[in-house]
């Protein structure tokens, strides 16, 4: 329903990091049969909670899910494109209904204008964009994750020591030789780590903290004395505006001015300085109260810039502290700065192609595990778990104007967070945020509203939801869409009971599921009428049971408990399947960065299969698998003669065949009468009859005499078979 993947689409199709804890999150909520009114609270806006947890943060991994484009053409578009993707899901998920259709004109079927449309993207205005490369996490602390959090630090102590270990040879071996070939640059070579030699990183390696203010400061704000924190500025990571060419902001600044501090401590007096700025526009730096730098304009990426003398002299021992005023004219806003220590260190005699002093793999194996030294470092220093979350960048969101056409540089009239008229039109009751809040409070309004127990649609549309995964069709046939371009109910009397008690127990999933089980429709047999078949030949009227195939991942799951291979263990990372070098062939980059786990992990349930948006296993694709890219009320299930090819050719299907053939060898050694049965057991959960018993050990017997095959391959085409029948495809 909410377009669950774990990497970002397009050509790179990078990870979305730790969106896993969103999937066990999902799991959790309705194993422990959350009420619903939370779980949809906790998705639009666990992080505006008045008692938030770490589950309710980690639920608005929700938002973050859709296709992220890290090089789009037109950021400003793809930044409302993103917005448009969150109304979407929200309003088709929750609500039922298309108010995406009303992004570039008035809604063609419903009556929702577009400016109502433009007042429901506001309610998500203030979220931050995602950063750069697609990154948008942050480090949750909460008791209930304490035992966790240090299982996760001893882990990485062990992968740390191991990583510095391997970084140690790689740069003692790189040093031999460079001593050899290039002993001038040897002398000159620091003792300073490639990390150790930044005073302040910048966003493209780990964001500093900085602390900033929009308003006049006090006049002394650049000076050695003024504690940006005694002035109770704001603080924030780098980089800050809206957005620049490459870049993404961490912290929102959208106004005319901004003025930061933040500092950085010396034991001795480095020789040179490098400076990596990015601004736009004019900006002025000061350096323990003494102006050293001022430049106009703007940058379209990072200029390494050597310090200037004003800078070296301002330098001194102990606390230095370094203070810049950004001033905007017009246009797209950026401001980062990193310090880095001008000097040759081990590091980049390993990786500096030039000295020709490591070779190439070496090379990337370094620069792996220095990129992950910085993680666990990030890691070790938060007080919590790292998890994909949404955050906003304080109090004040940007304004909203309808987009005309829906372009984002054809901006309309303004509009404020409302719901829209065909929903009531009630303007949104949003508190004023108190100054030193870190979000609007215009999701949590939102969320509210919808969940509130008089709100006609939201009950609707998840019991209309549950009858559909029972029954294979919806009460509404259209679950995303209630409206006029939808499908009316067959039973709207039904409907609204089942909400009304859906409600009325507490918003109760588990009640309903019980409900709905012990009902005469759900317990009827799918045998046909002929009468009945004329007169209702779509069964609207439910006067019988609708067979439901198999889902891909349940087809899945069952074929490994068919073979005793199934591994029931829950949550974590998600693992790797076995994938056709013929699927990786097709990925944008090399491998299609697809990994390897082992043999038990890679039988865990599909549920935790690594969902990458570019590489889907065929065993998924051939069966159905739910599109990735938008929300997917309904599975249609498919009927295609490569579905029998994948059964009959599957390197899977053939390995779980062969699996289960074993698994009847040593359960009925020697017994093949037996094993035919105990395969019917296994995969049919029922006993054969005789006439299926002779037809199988005919079938078998064929194999050996005419084809040839050995008795072990003939009872693994027969397990090749059994998986074929329509009666292990079909719940009935």
């Amino acid at each position: 329903m909410v377009r669950y993947a774990e990497s970002n689409g397009f050509e790179r199709d990078n990870e979305k990091p730790f969106v896993w804890r969103y999937r066990d999150y999902v799991i959790r909520s309705f194993n422990e049969d959350k009420p619903y009114n939370r779980f949809v609270a906790e998705q639009i806006a666990g992080d505006e909670l008045p008692d938030k947890t770490a589950d309710s943060q980690i639920a608005t991994g929700m938002l973050r899910l859709m296709p992220w484009d890290d090089e789009p053409a037109d950021r400003k578009q793809h930044y409302f494109d993103v917005l448009d993707d969150n109304v979407r899901v929200v309003t088709e998920g929750f609500l039922g209904m298309t108010a995406g259709c009303a992004r570039c004109h008035d809604h063609k079927g419903d009556p929702i204008p577009q400016k109502d449309y433009y007042k429901f993207v506001s309610f998500f205005r203030g979220m931050e964009p995602m950063g750069r490369g697609g990154k948008q996490t942050e480090f949750i602390e909460a008791p209930e994750l304490a035992h966790e959090r240090e299982k996760t630090l001893a882990d990485m102590a062990v992968e740390e020591k191991r990583i510095r270990e391997f970084m140690k040879g790689v740069e003692s071996d790189a040093l031999a030789n460079v001593s050899r070939t290039r002993p001038e640059i040897a002398a000159k070579v620091s003792k300073l780590s490639s990390m150790d030699r930044w005073l302040i990183t910048d966003a493209r390696l780990r964001p500093t903290n900085w602390y900033y203010t929009v308003t006049q400061p006090a006049e002394e704000w650049s000076s050695v004395g003024f504690r940006a924190e005694r002035a109770k500025w704001q603080e924030g990571p780098a980089g800050f505006g809206t957005a620049a060419q490459d870049v993404q902001a961490r912290t929102v600044w959208n106004g005319q001015d901004i003025w930061l501090q933040t500092s950085f401590g010396l034991e001795a007096i480095p020789k040179a300085v490098l400076m990596h700025l990015y601004h736009d526009e004019d900006i002025e730096i000061y350096l323990n109260g003494r102006p050293v730098l001022q430049r106009s304009d703007f940058t379209r990426e990072y200029l390494p810039i050597q310090a200037p003398p004003e800078f070296m002299s301002a330098l001194q021992t102990g606390r230095n502290v370094l203070a810049v005023h950004v001033k905007q004219k017009a246009g797209s806003q950026y401001f980062d700065l990193g310090l880095e220590v001008d000097a040759v260190t081990p590091s980049d005699i390993v990786l500096e192609k030039e000295y020709r002093a490591a070779s190439r793999k070496d090379r990337e194996d370094y620069l792996r595990g220095q990129k992950r030294l910085e993680e666990i470092e990030g890691q070790k220093r938060s007080p919590g778990i790292e998890a994909m979350v949404v955050s906003e960048g304080g109090p004040k969101p940007p304004v909203t104007h309808v987009l005309l056409r829906g372009s984002a540089h054809a901006e309309g009239e303004e509009v404020q967070p409302g719901f829209p008229a065909i929903w009531g039109g009630e303007p949104a009751a949003i508190p004023a945020p108190a100054a030193d809040a870190k979000s609007s409070g215009r999701r949590l309004a939102l969320a509210n509203w919808i969940t509130r127990d008089d709100n006609p649609r939201t009950a609707r549309v998840m019991v209309n939801r549950i009858w559909l995964h029972h029954f294979g069709r919806g009460l509404s046939p259209t679950p995303n869409d209630f409206g006029y371009l939808g499908t009316a109910p067959t039973h709207p009397e039904l409907l609204d009971w089942l909400a009304s008690e859906f409600v009325a127990k507490g918003w109760s999933v588990k009640e309903i599921h019980r409900l709905l089980l012990n009902s005469k429709a759900y317990r009827l047999s799918i045998a046909s009428e002929p009468k009945a078949a004329a007169a209702d030949p779509a069964n609207d009227l439910l006067w019988r049971f609708n067979p439901r195939r198999l889902s891909a991942e349940e087809l899945r799951d069952s074929m490994l408990a068919s073979t005793g291979e199934l591994n029931l263990e829950m949550a974590g990372p998600s693992v790797y399947i076995a994938m056709p070098e013929e699927v990786l062939a097709t990925s944008s980059t090399k491998g299609g960065k697809w990994g390897i786990s082992p043999p038990d992990q890679a039988n865990r349930r599909s549920v935790y299969v690594k969902i990458k948006r570019s590489l889907q296993p065929p065993m998924f694709t051939d069966f159905d698998l739910a599109d990735t890219d938008n929300s997917c009320p309904i599975r249609f299930t498919t009927t295609v003669p490569t579905q029998a090819l994948a059964m009959m050719n599957s390197e899977f299907v053939h390995d779980k065949a062969k699996a289960l053939a074993d698994r009847l060898q040593r359960e009925r050694p020697d017994d093949l009468q037996a094993q035919v049965k105990r395969a019917f057991e296994l995969v049919l959960s029922r006993d054969p009859d005789e006439s299926e018993v002779a037809l199988s050990l005919a079938f078998m017997n064929e194999l050996k005499t005419e084809s040839k095959l050995t008795p072990d391959l003939a009872l693994q085409r027969f397990c090749i078979g059994v998986f074929s029948f329509n009666e292990f495809f079909y719940l009935d």
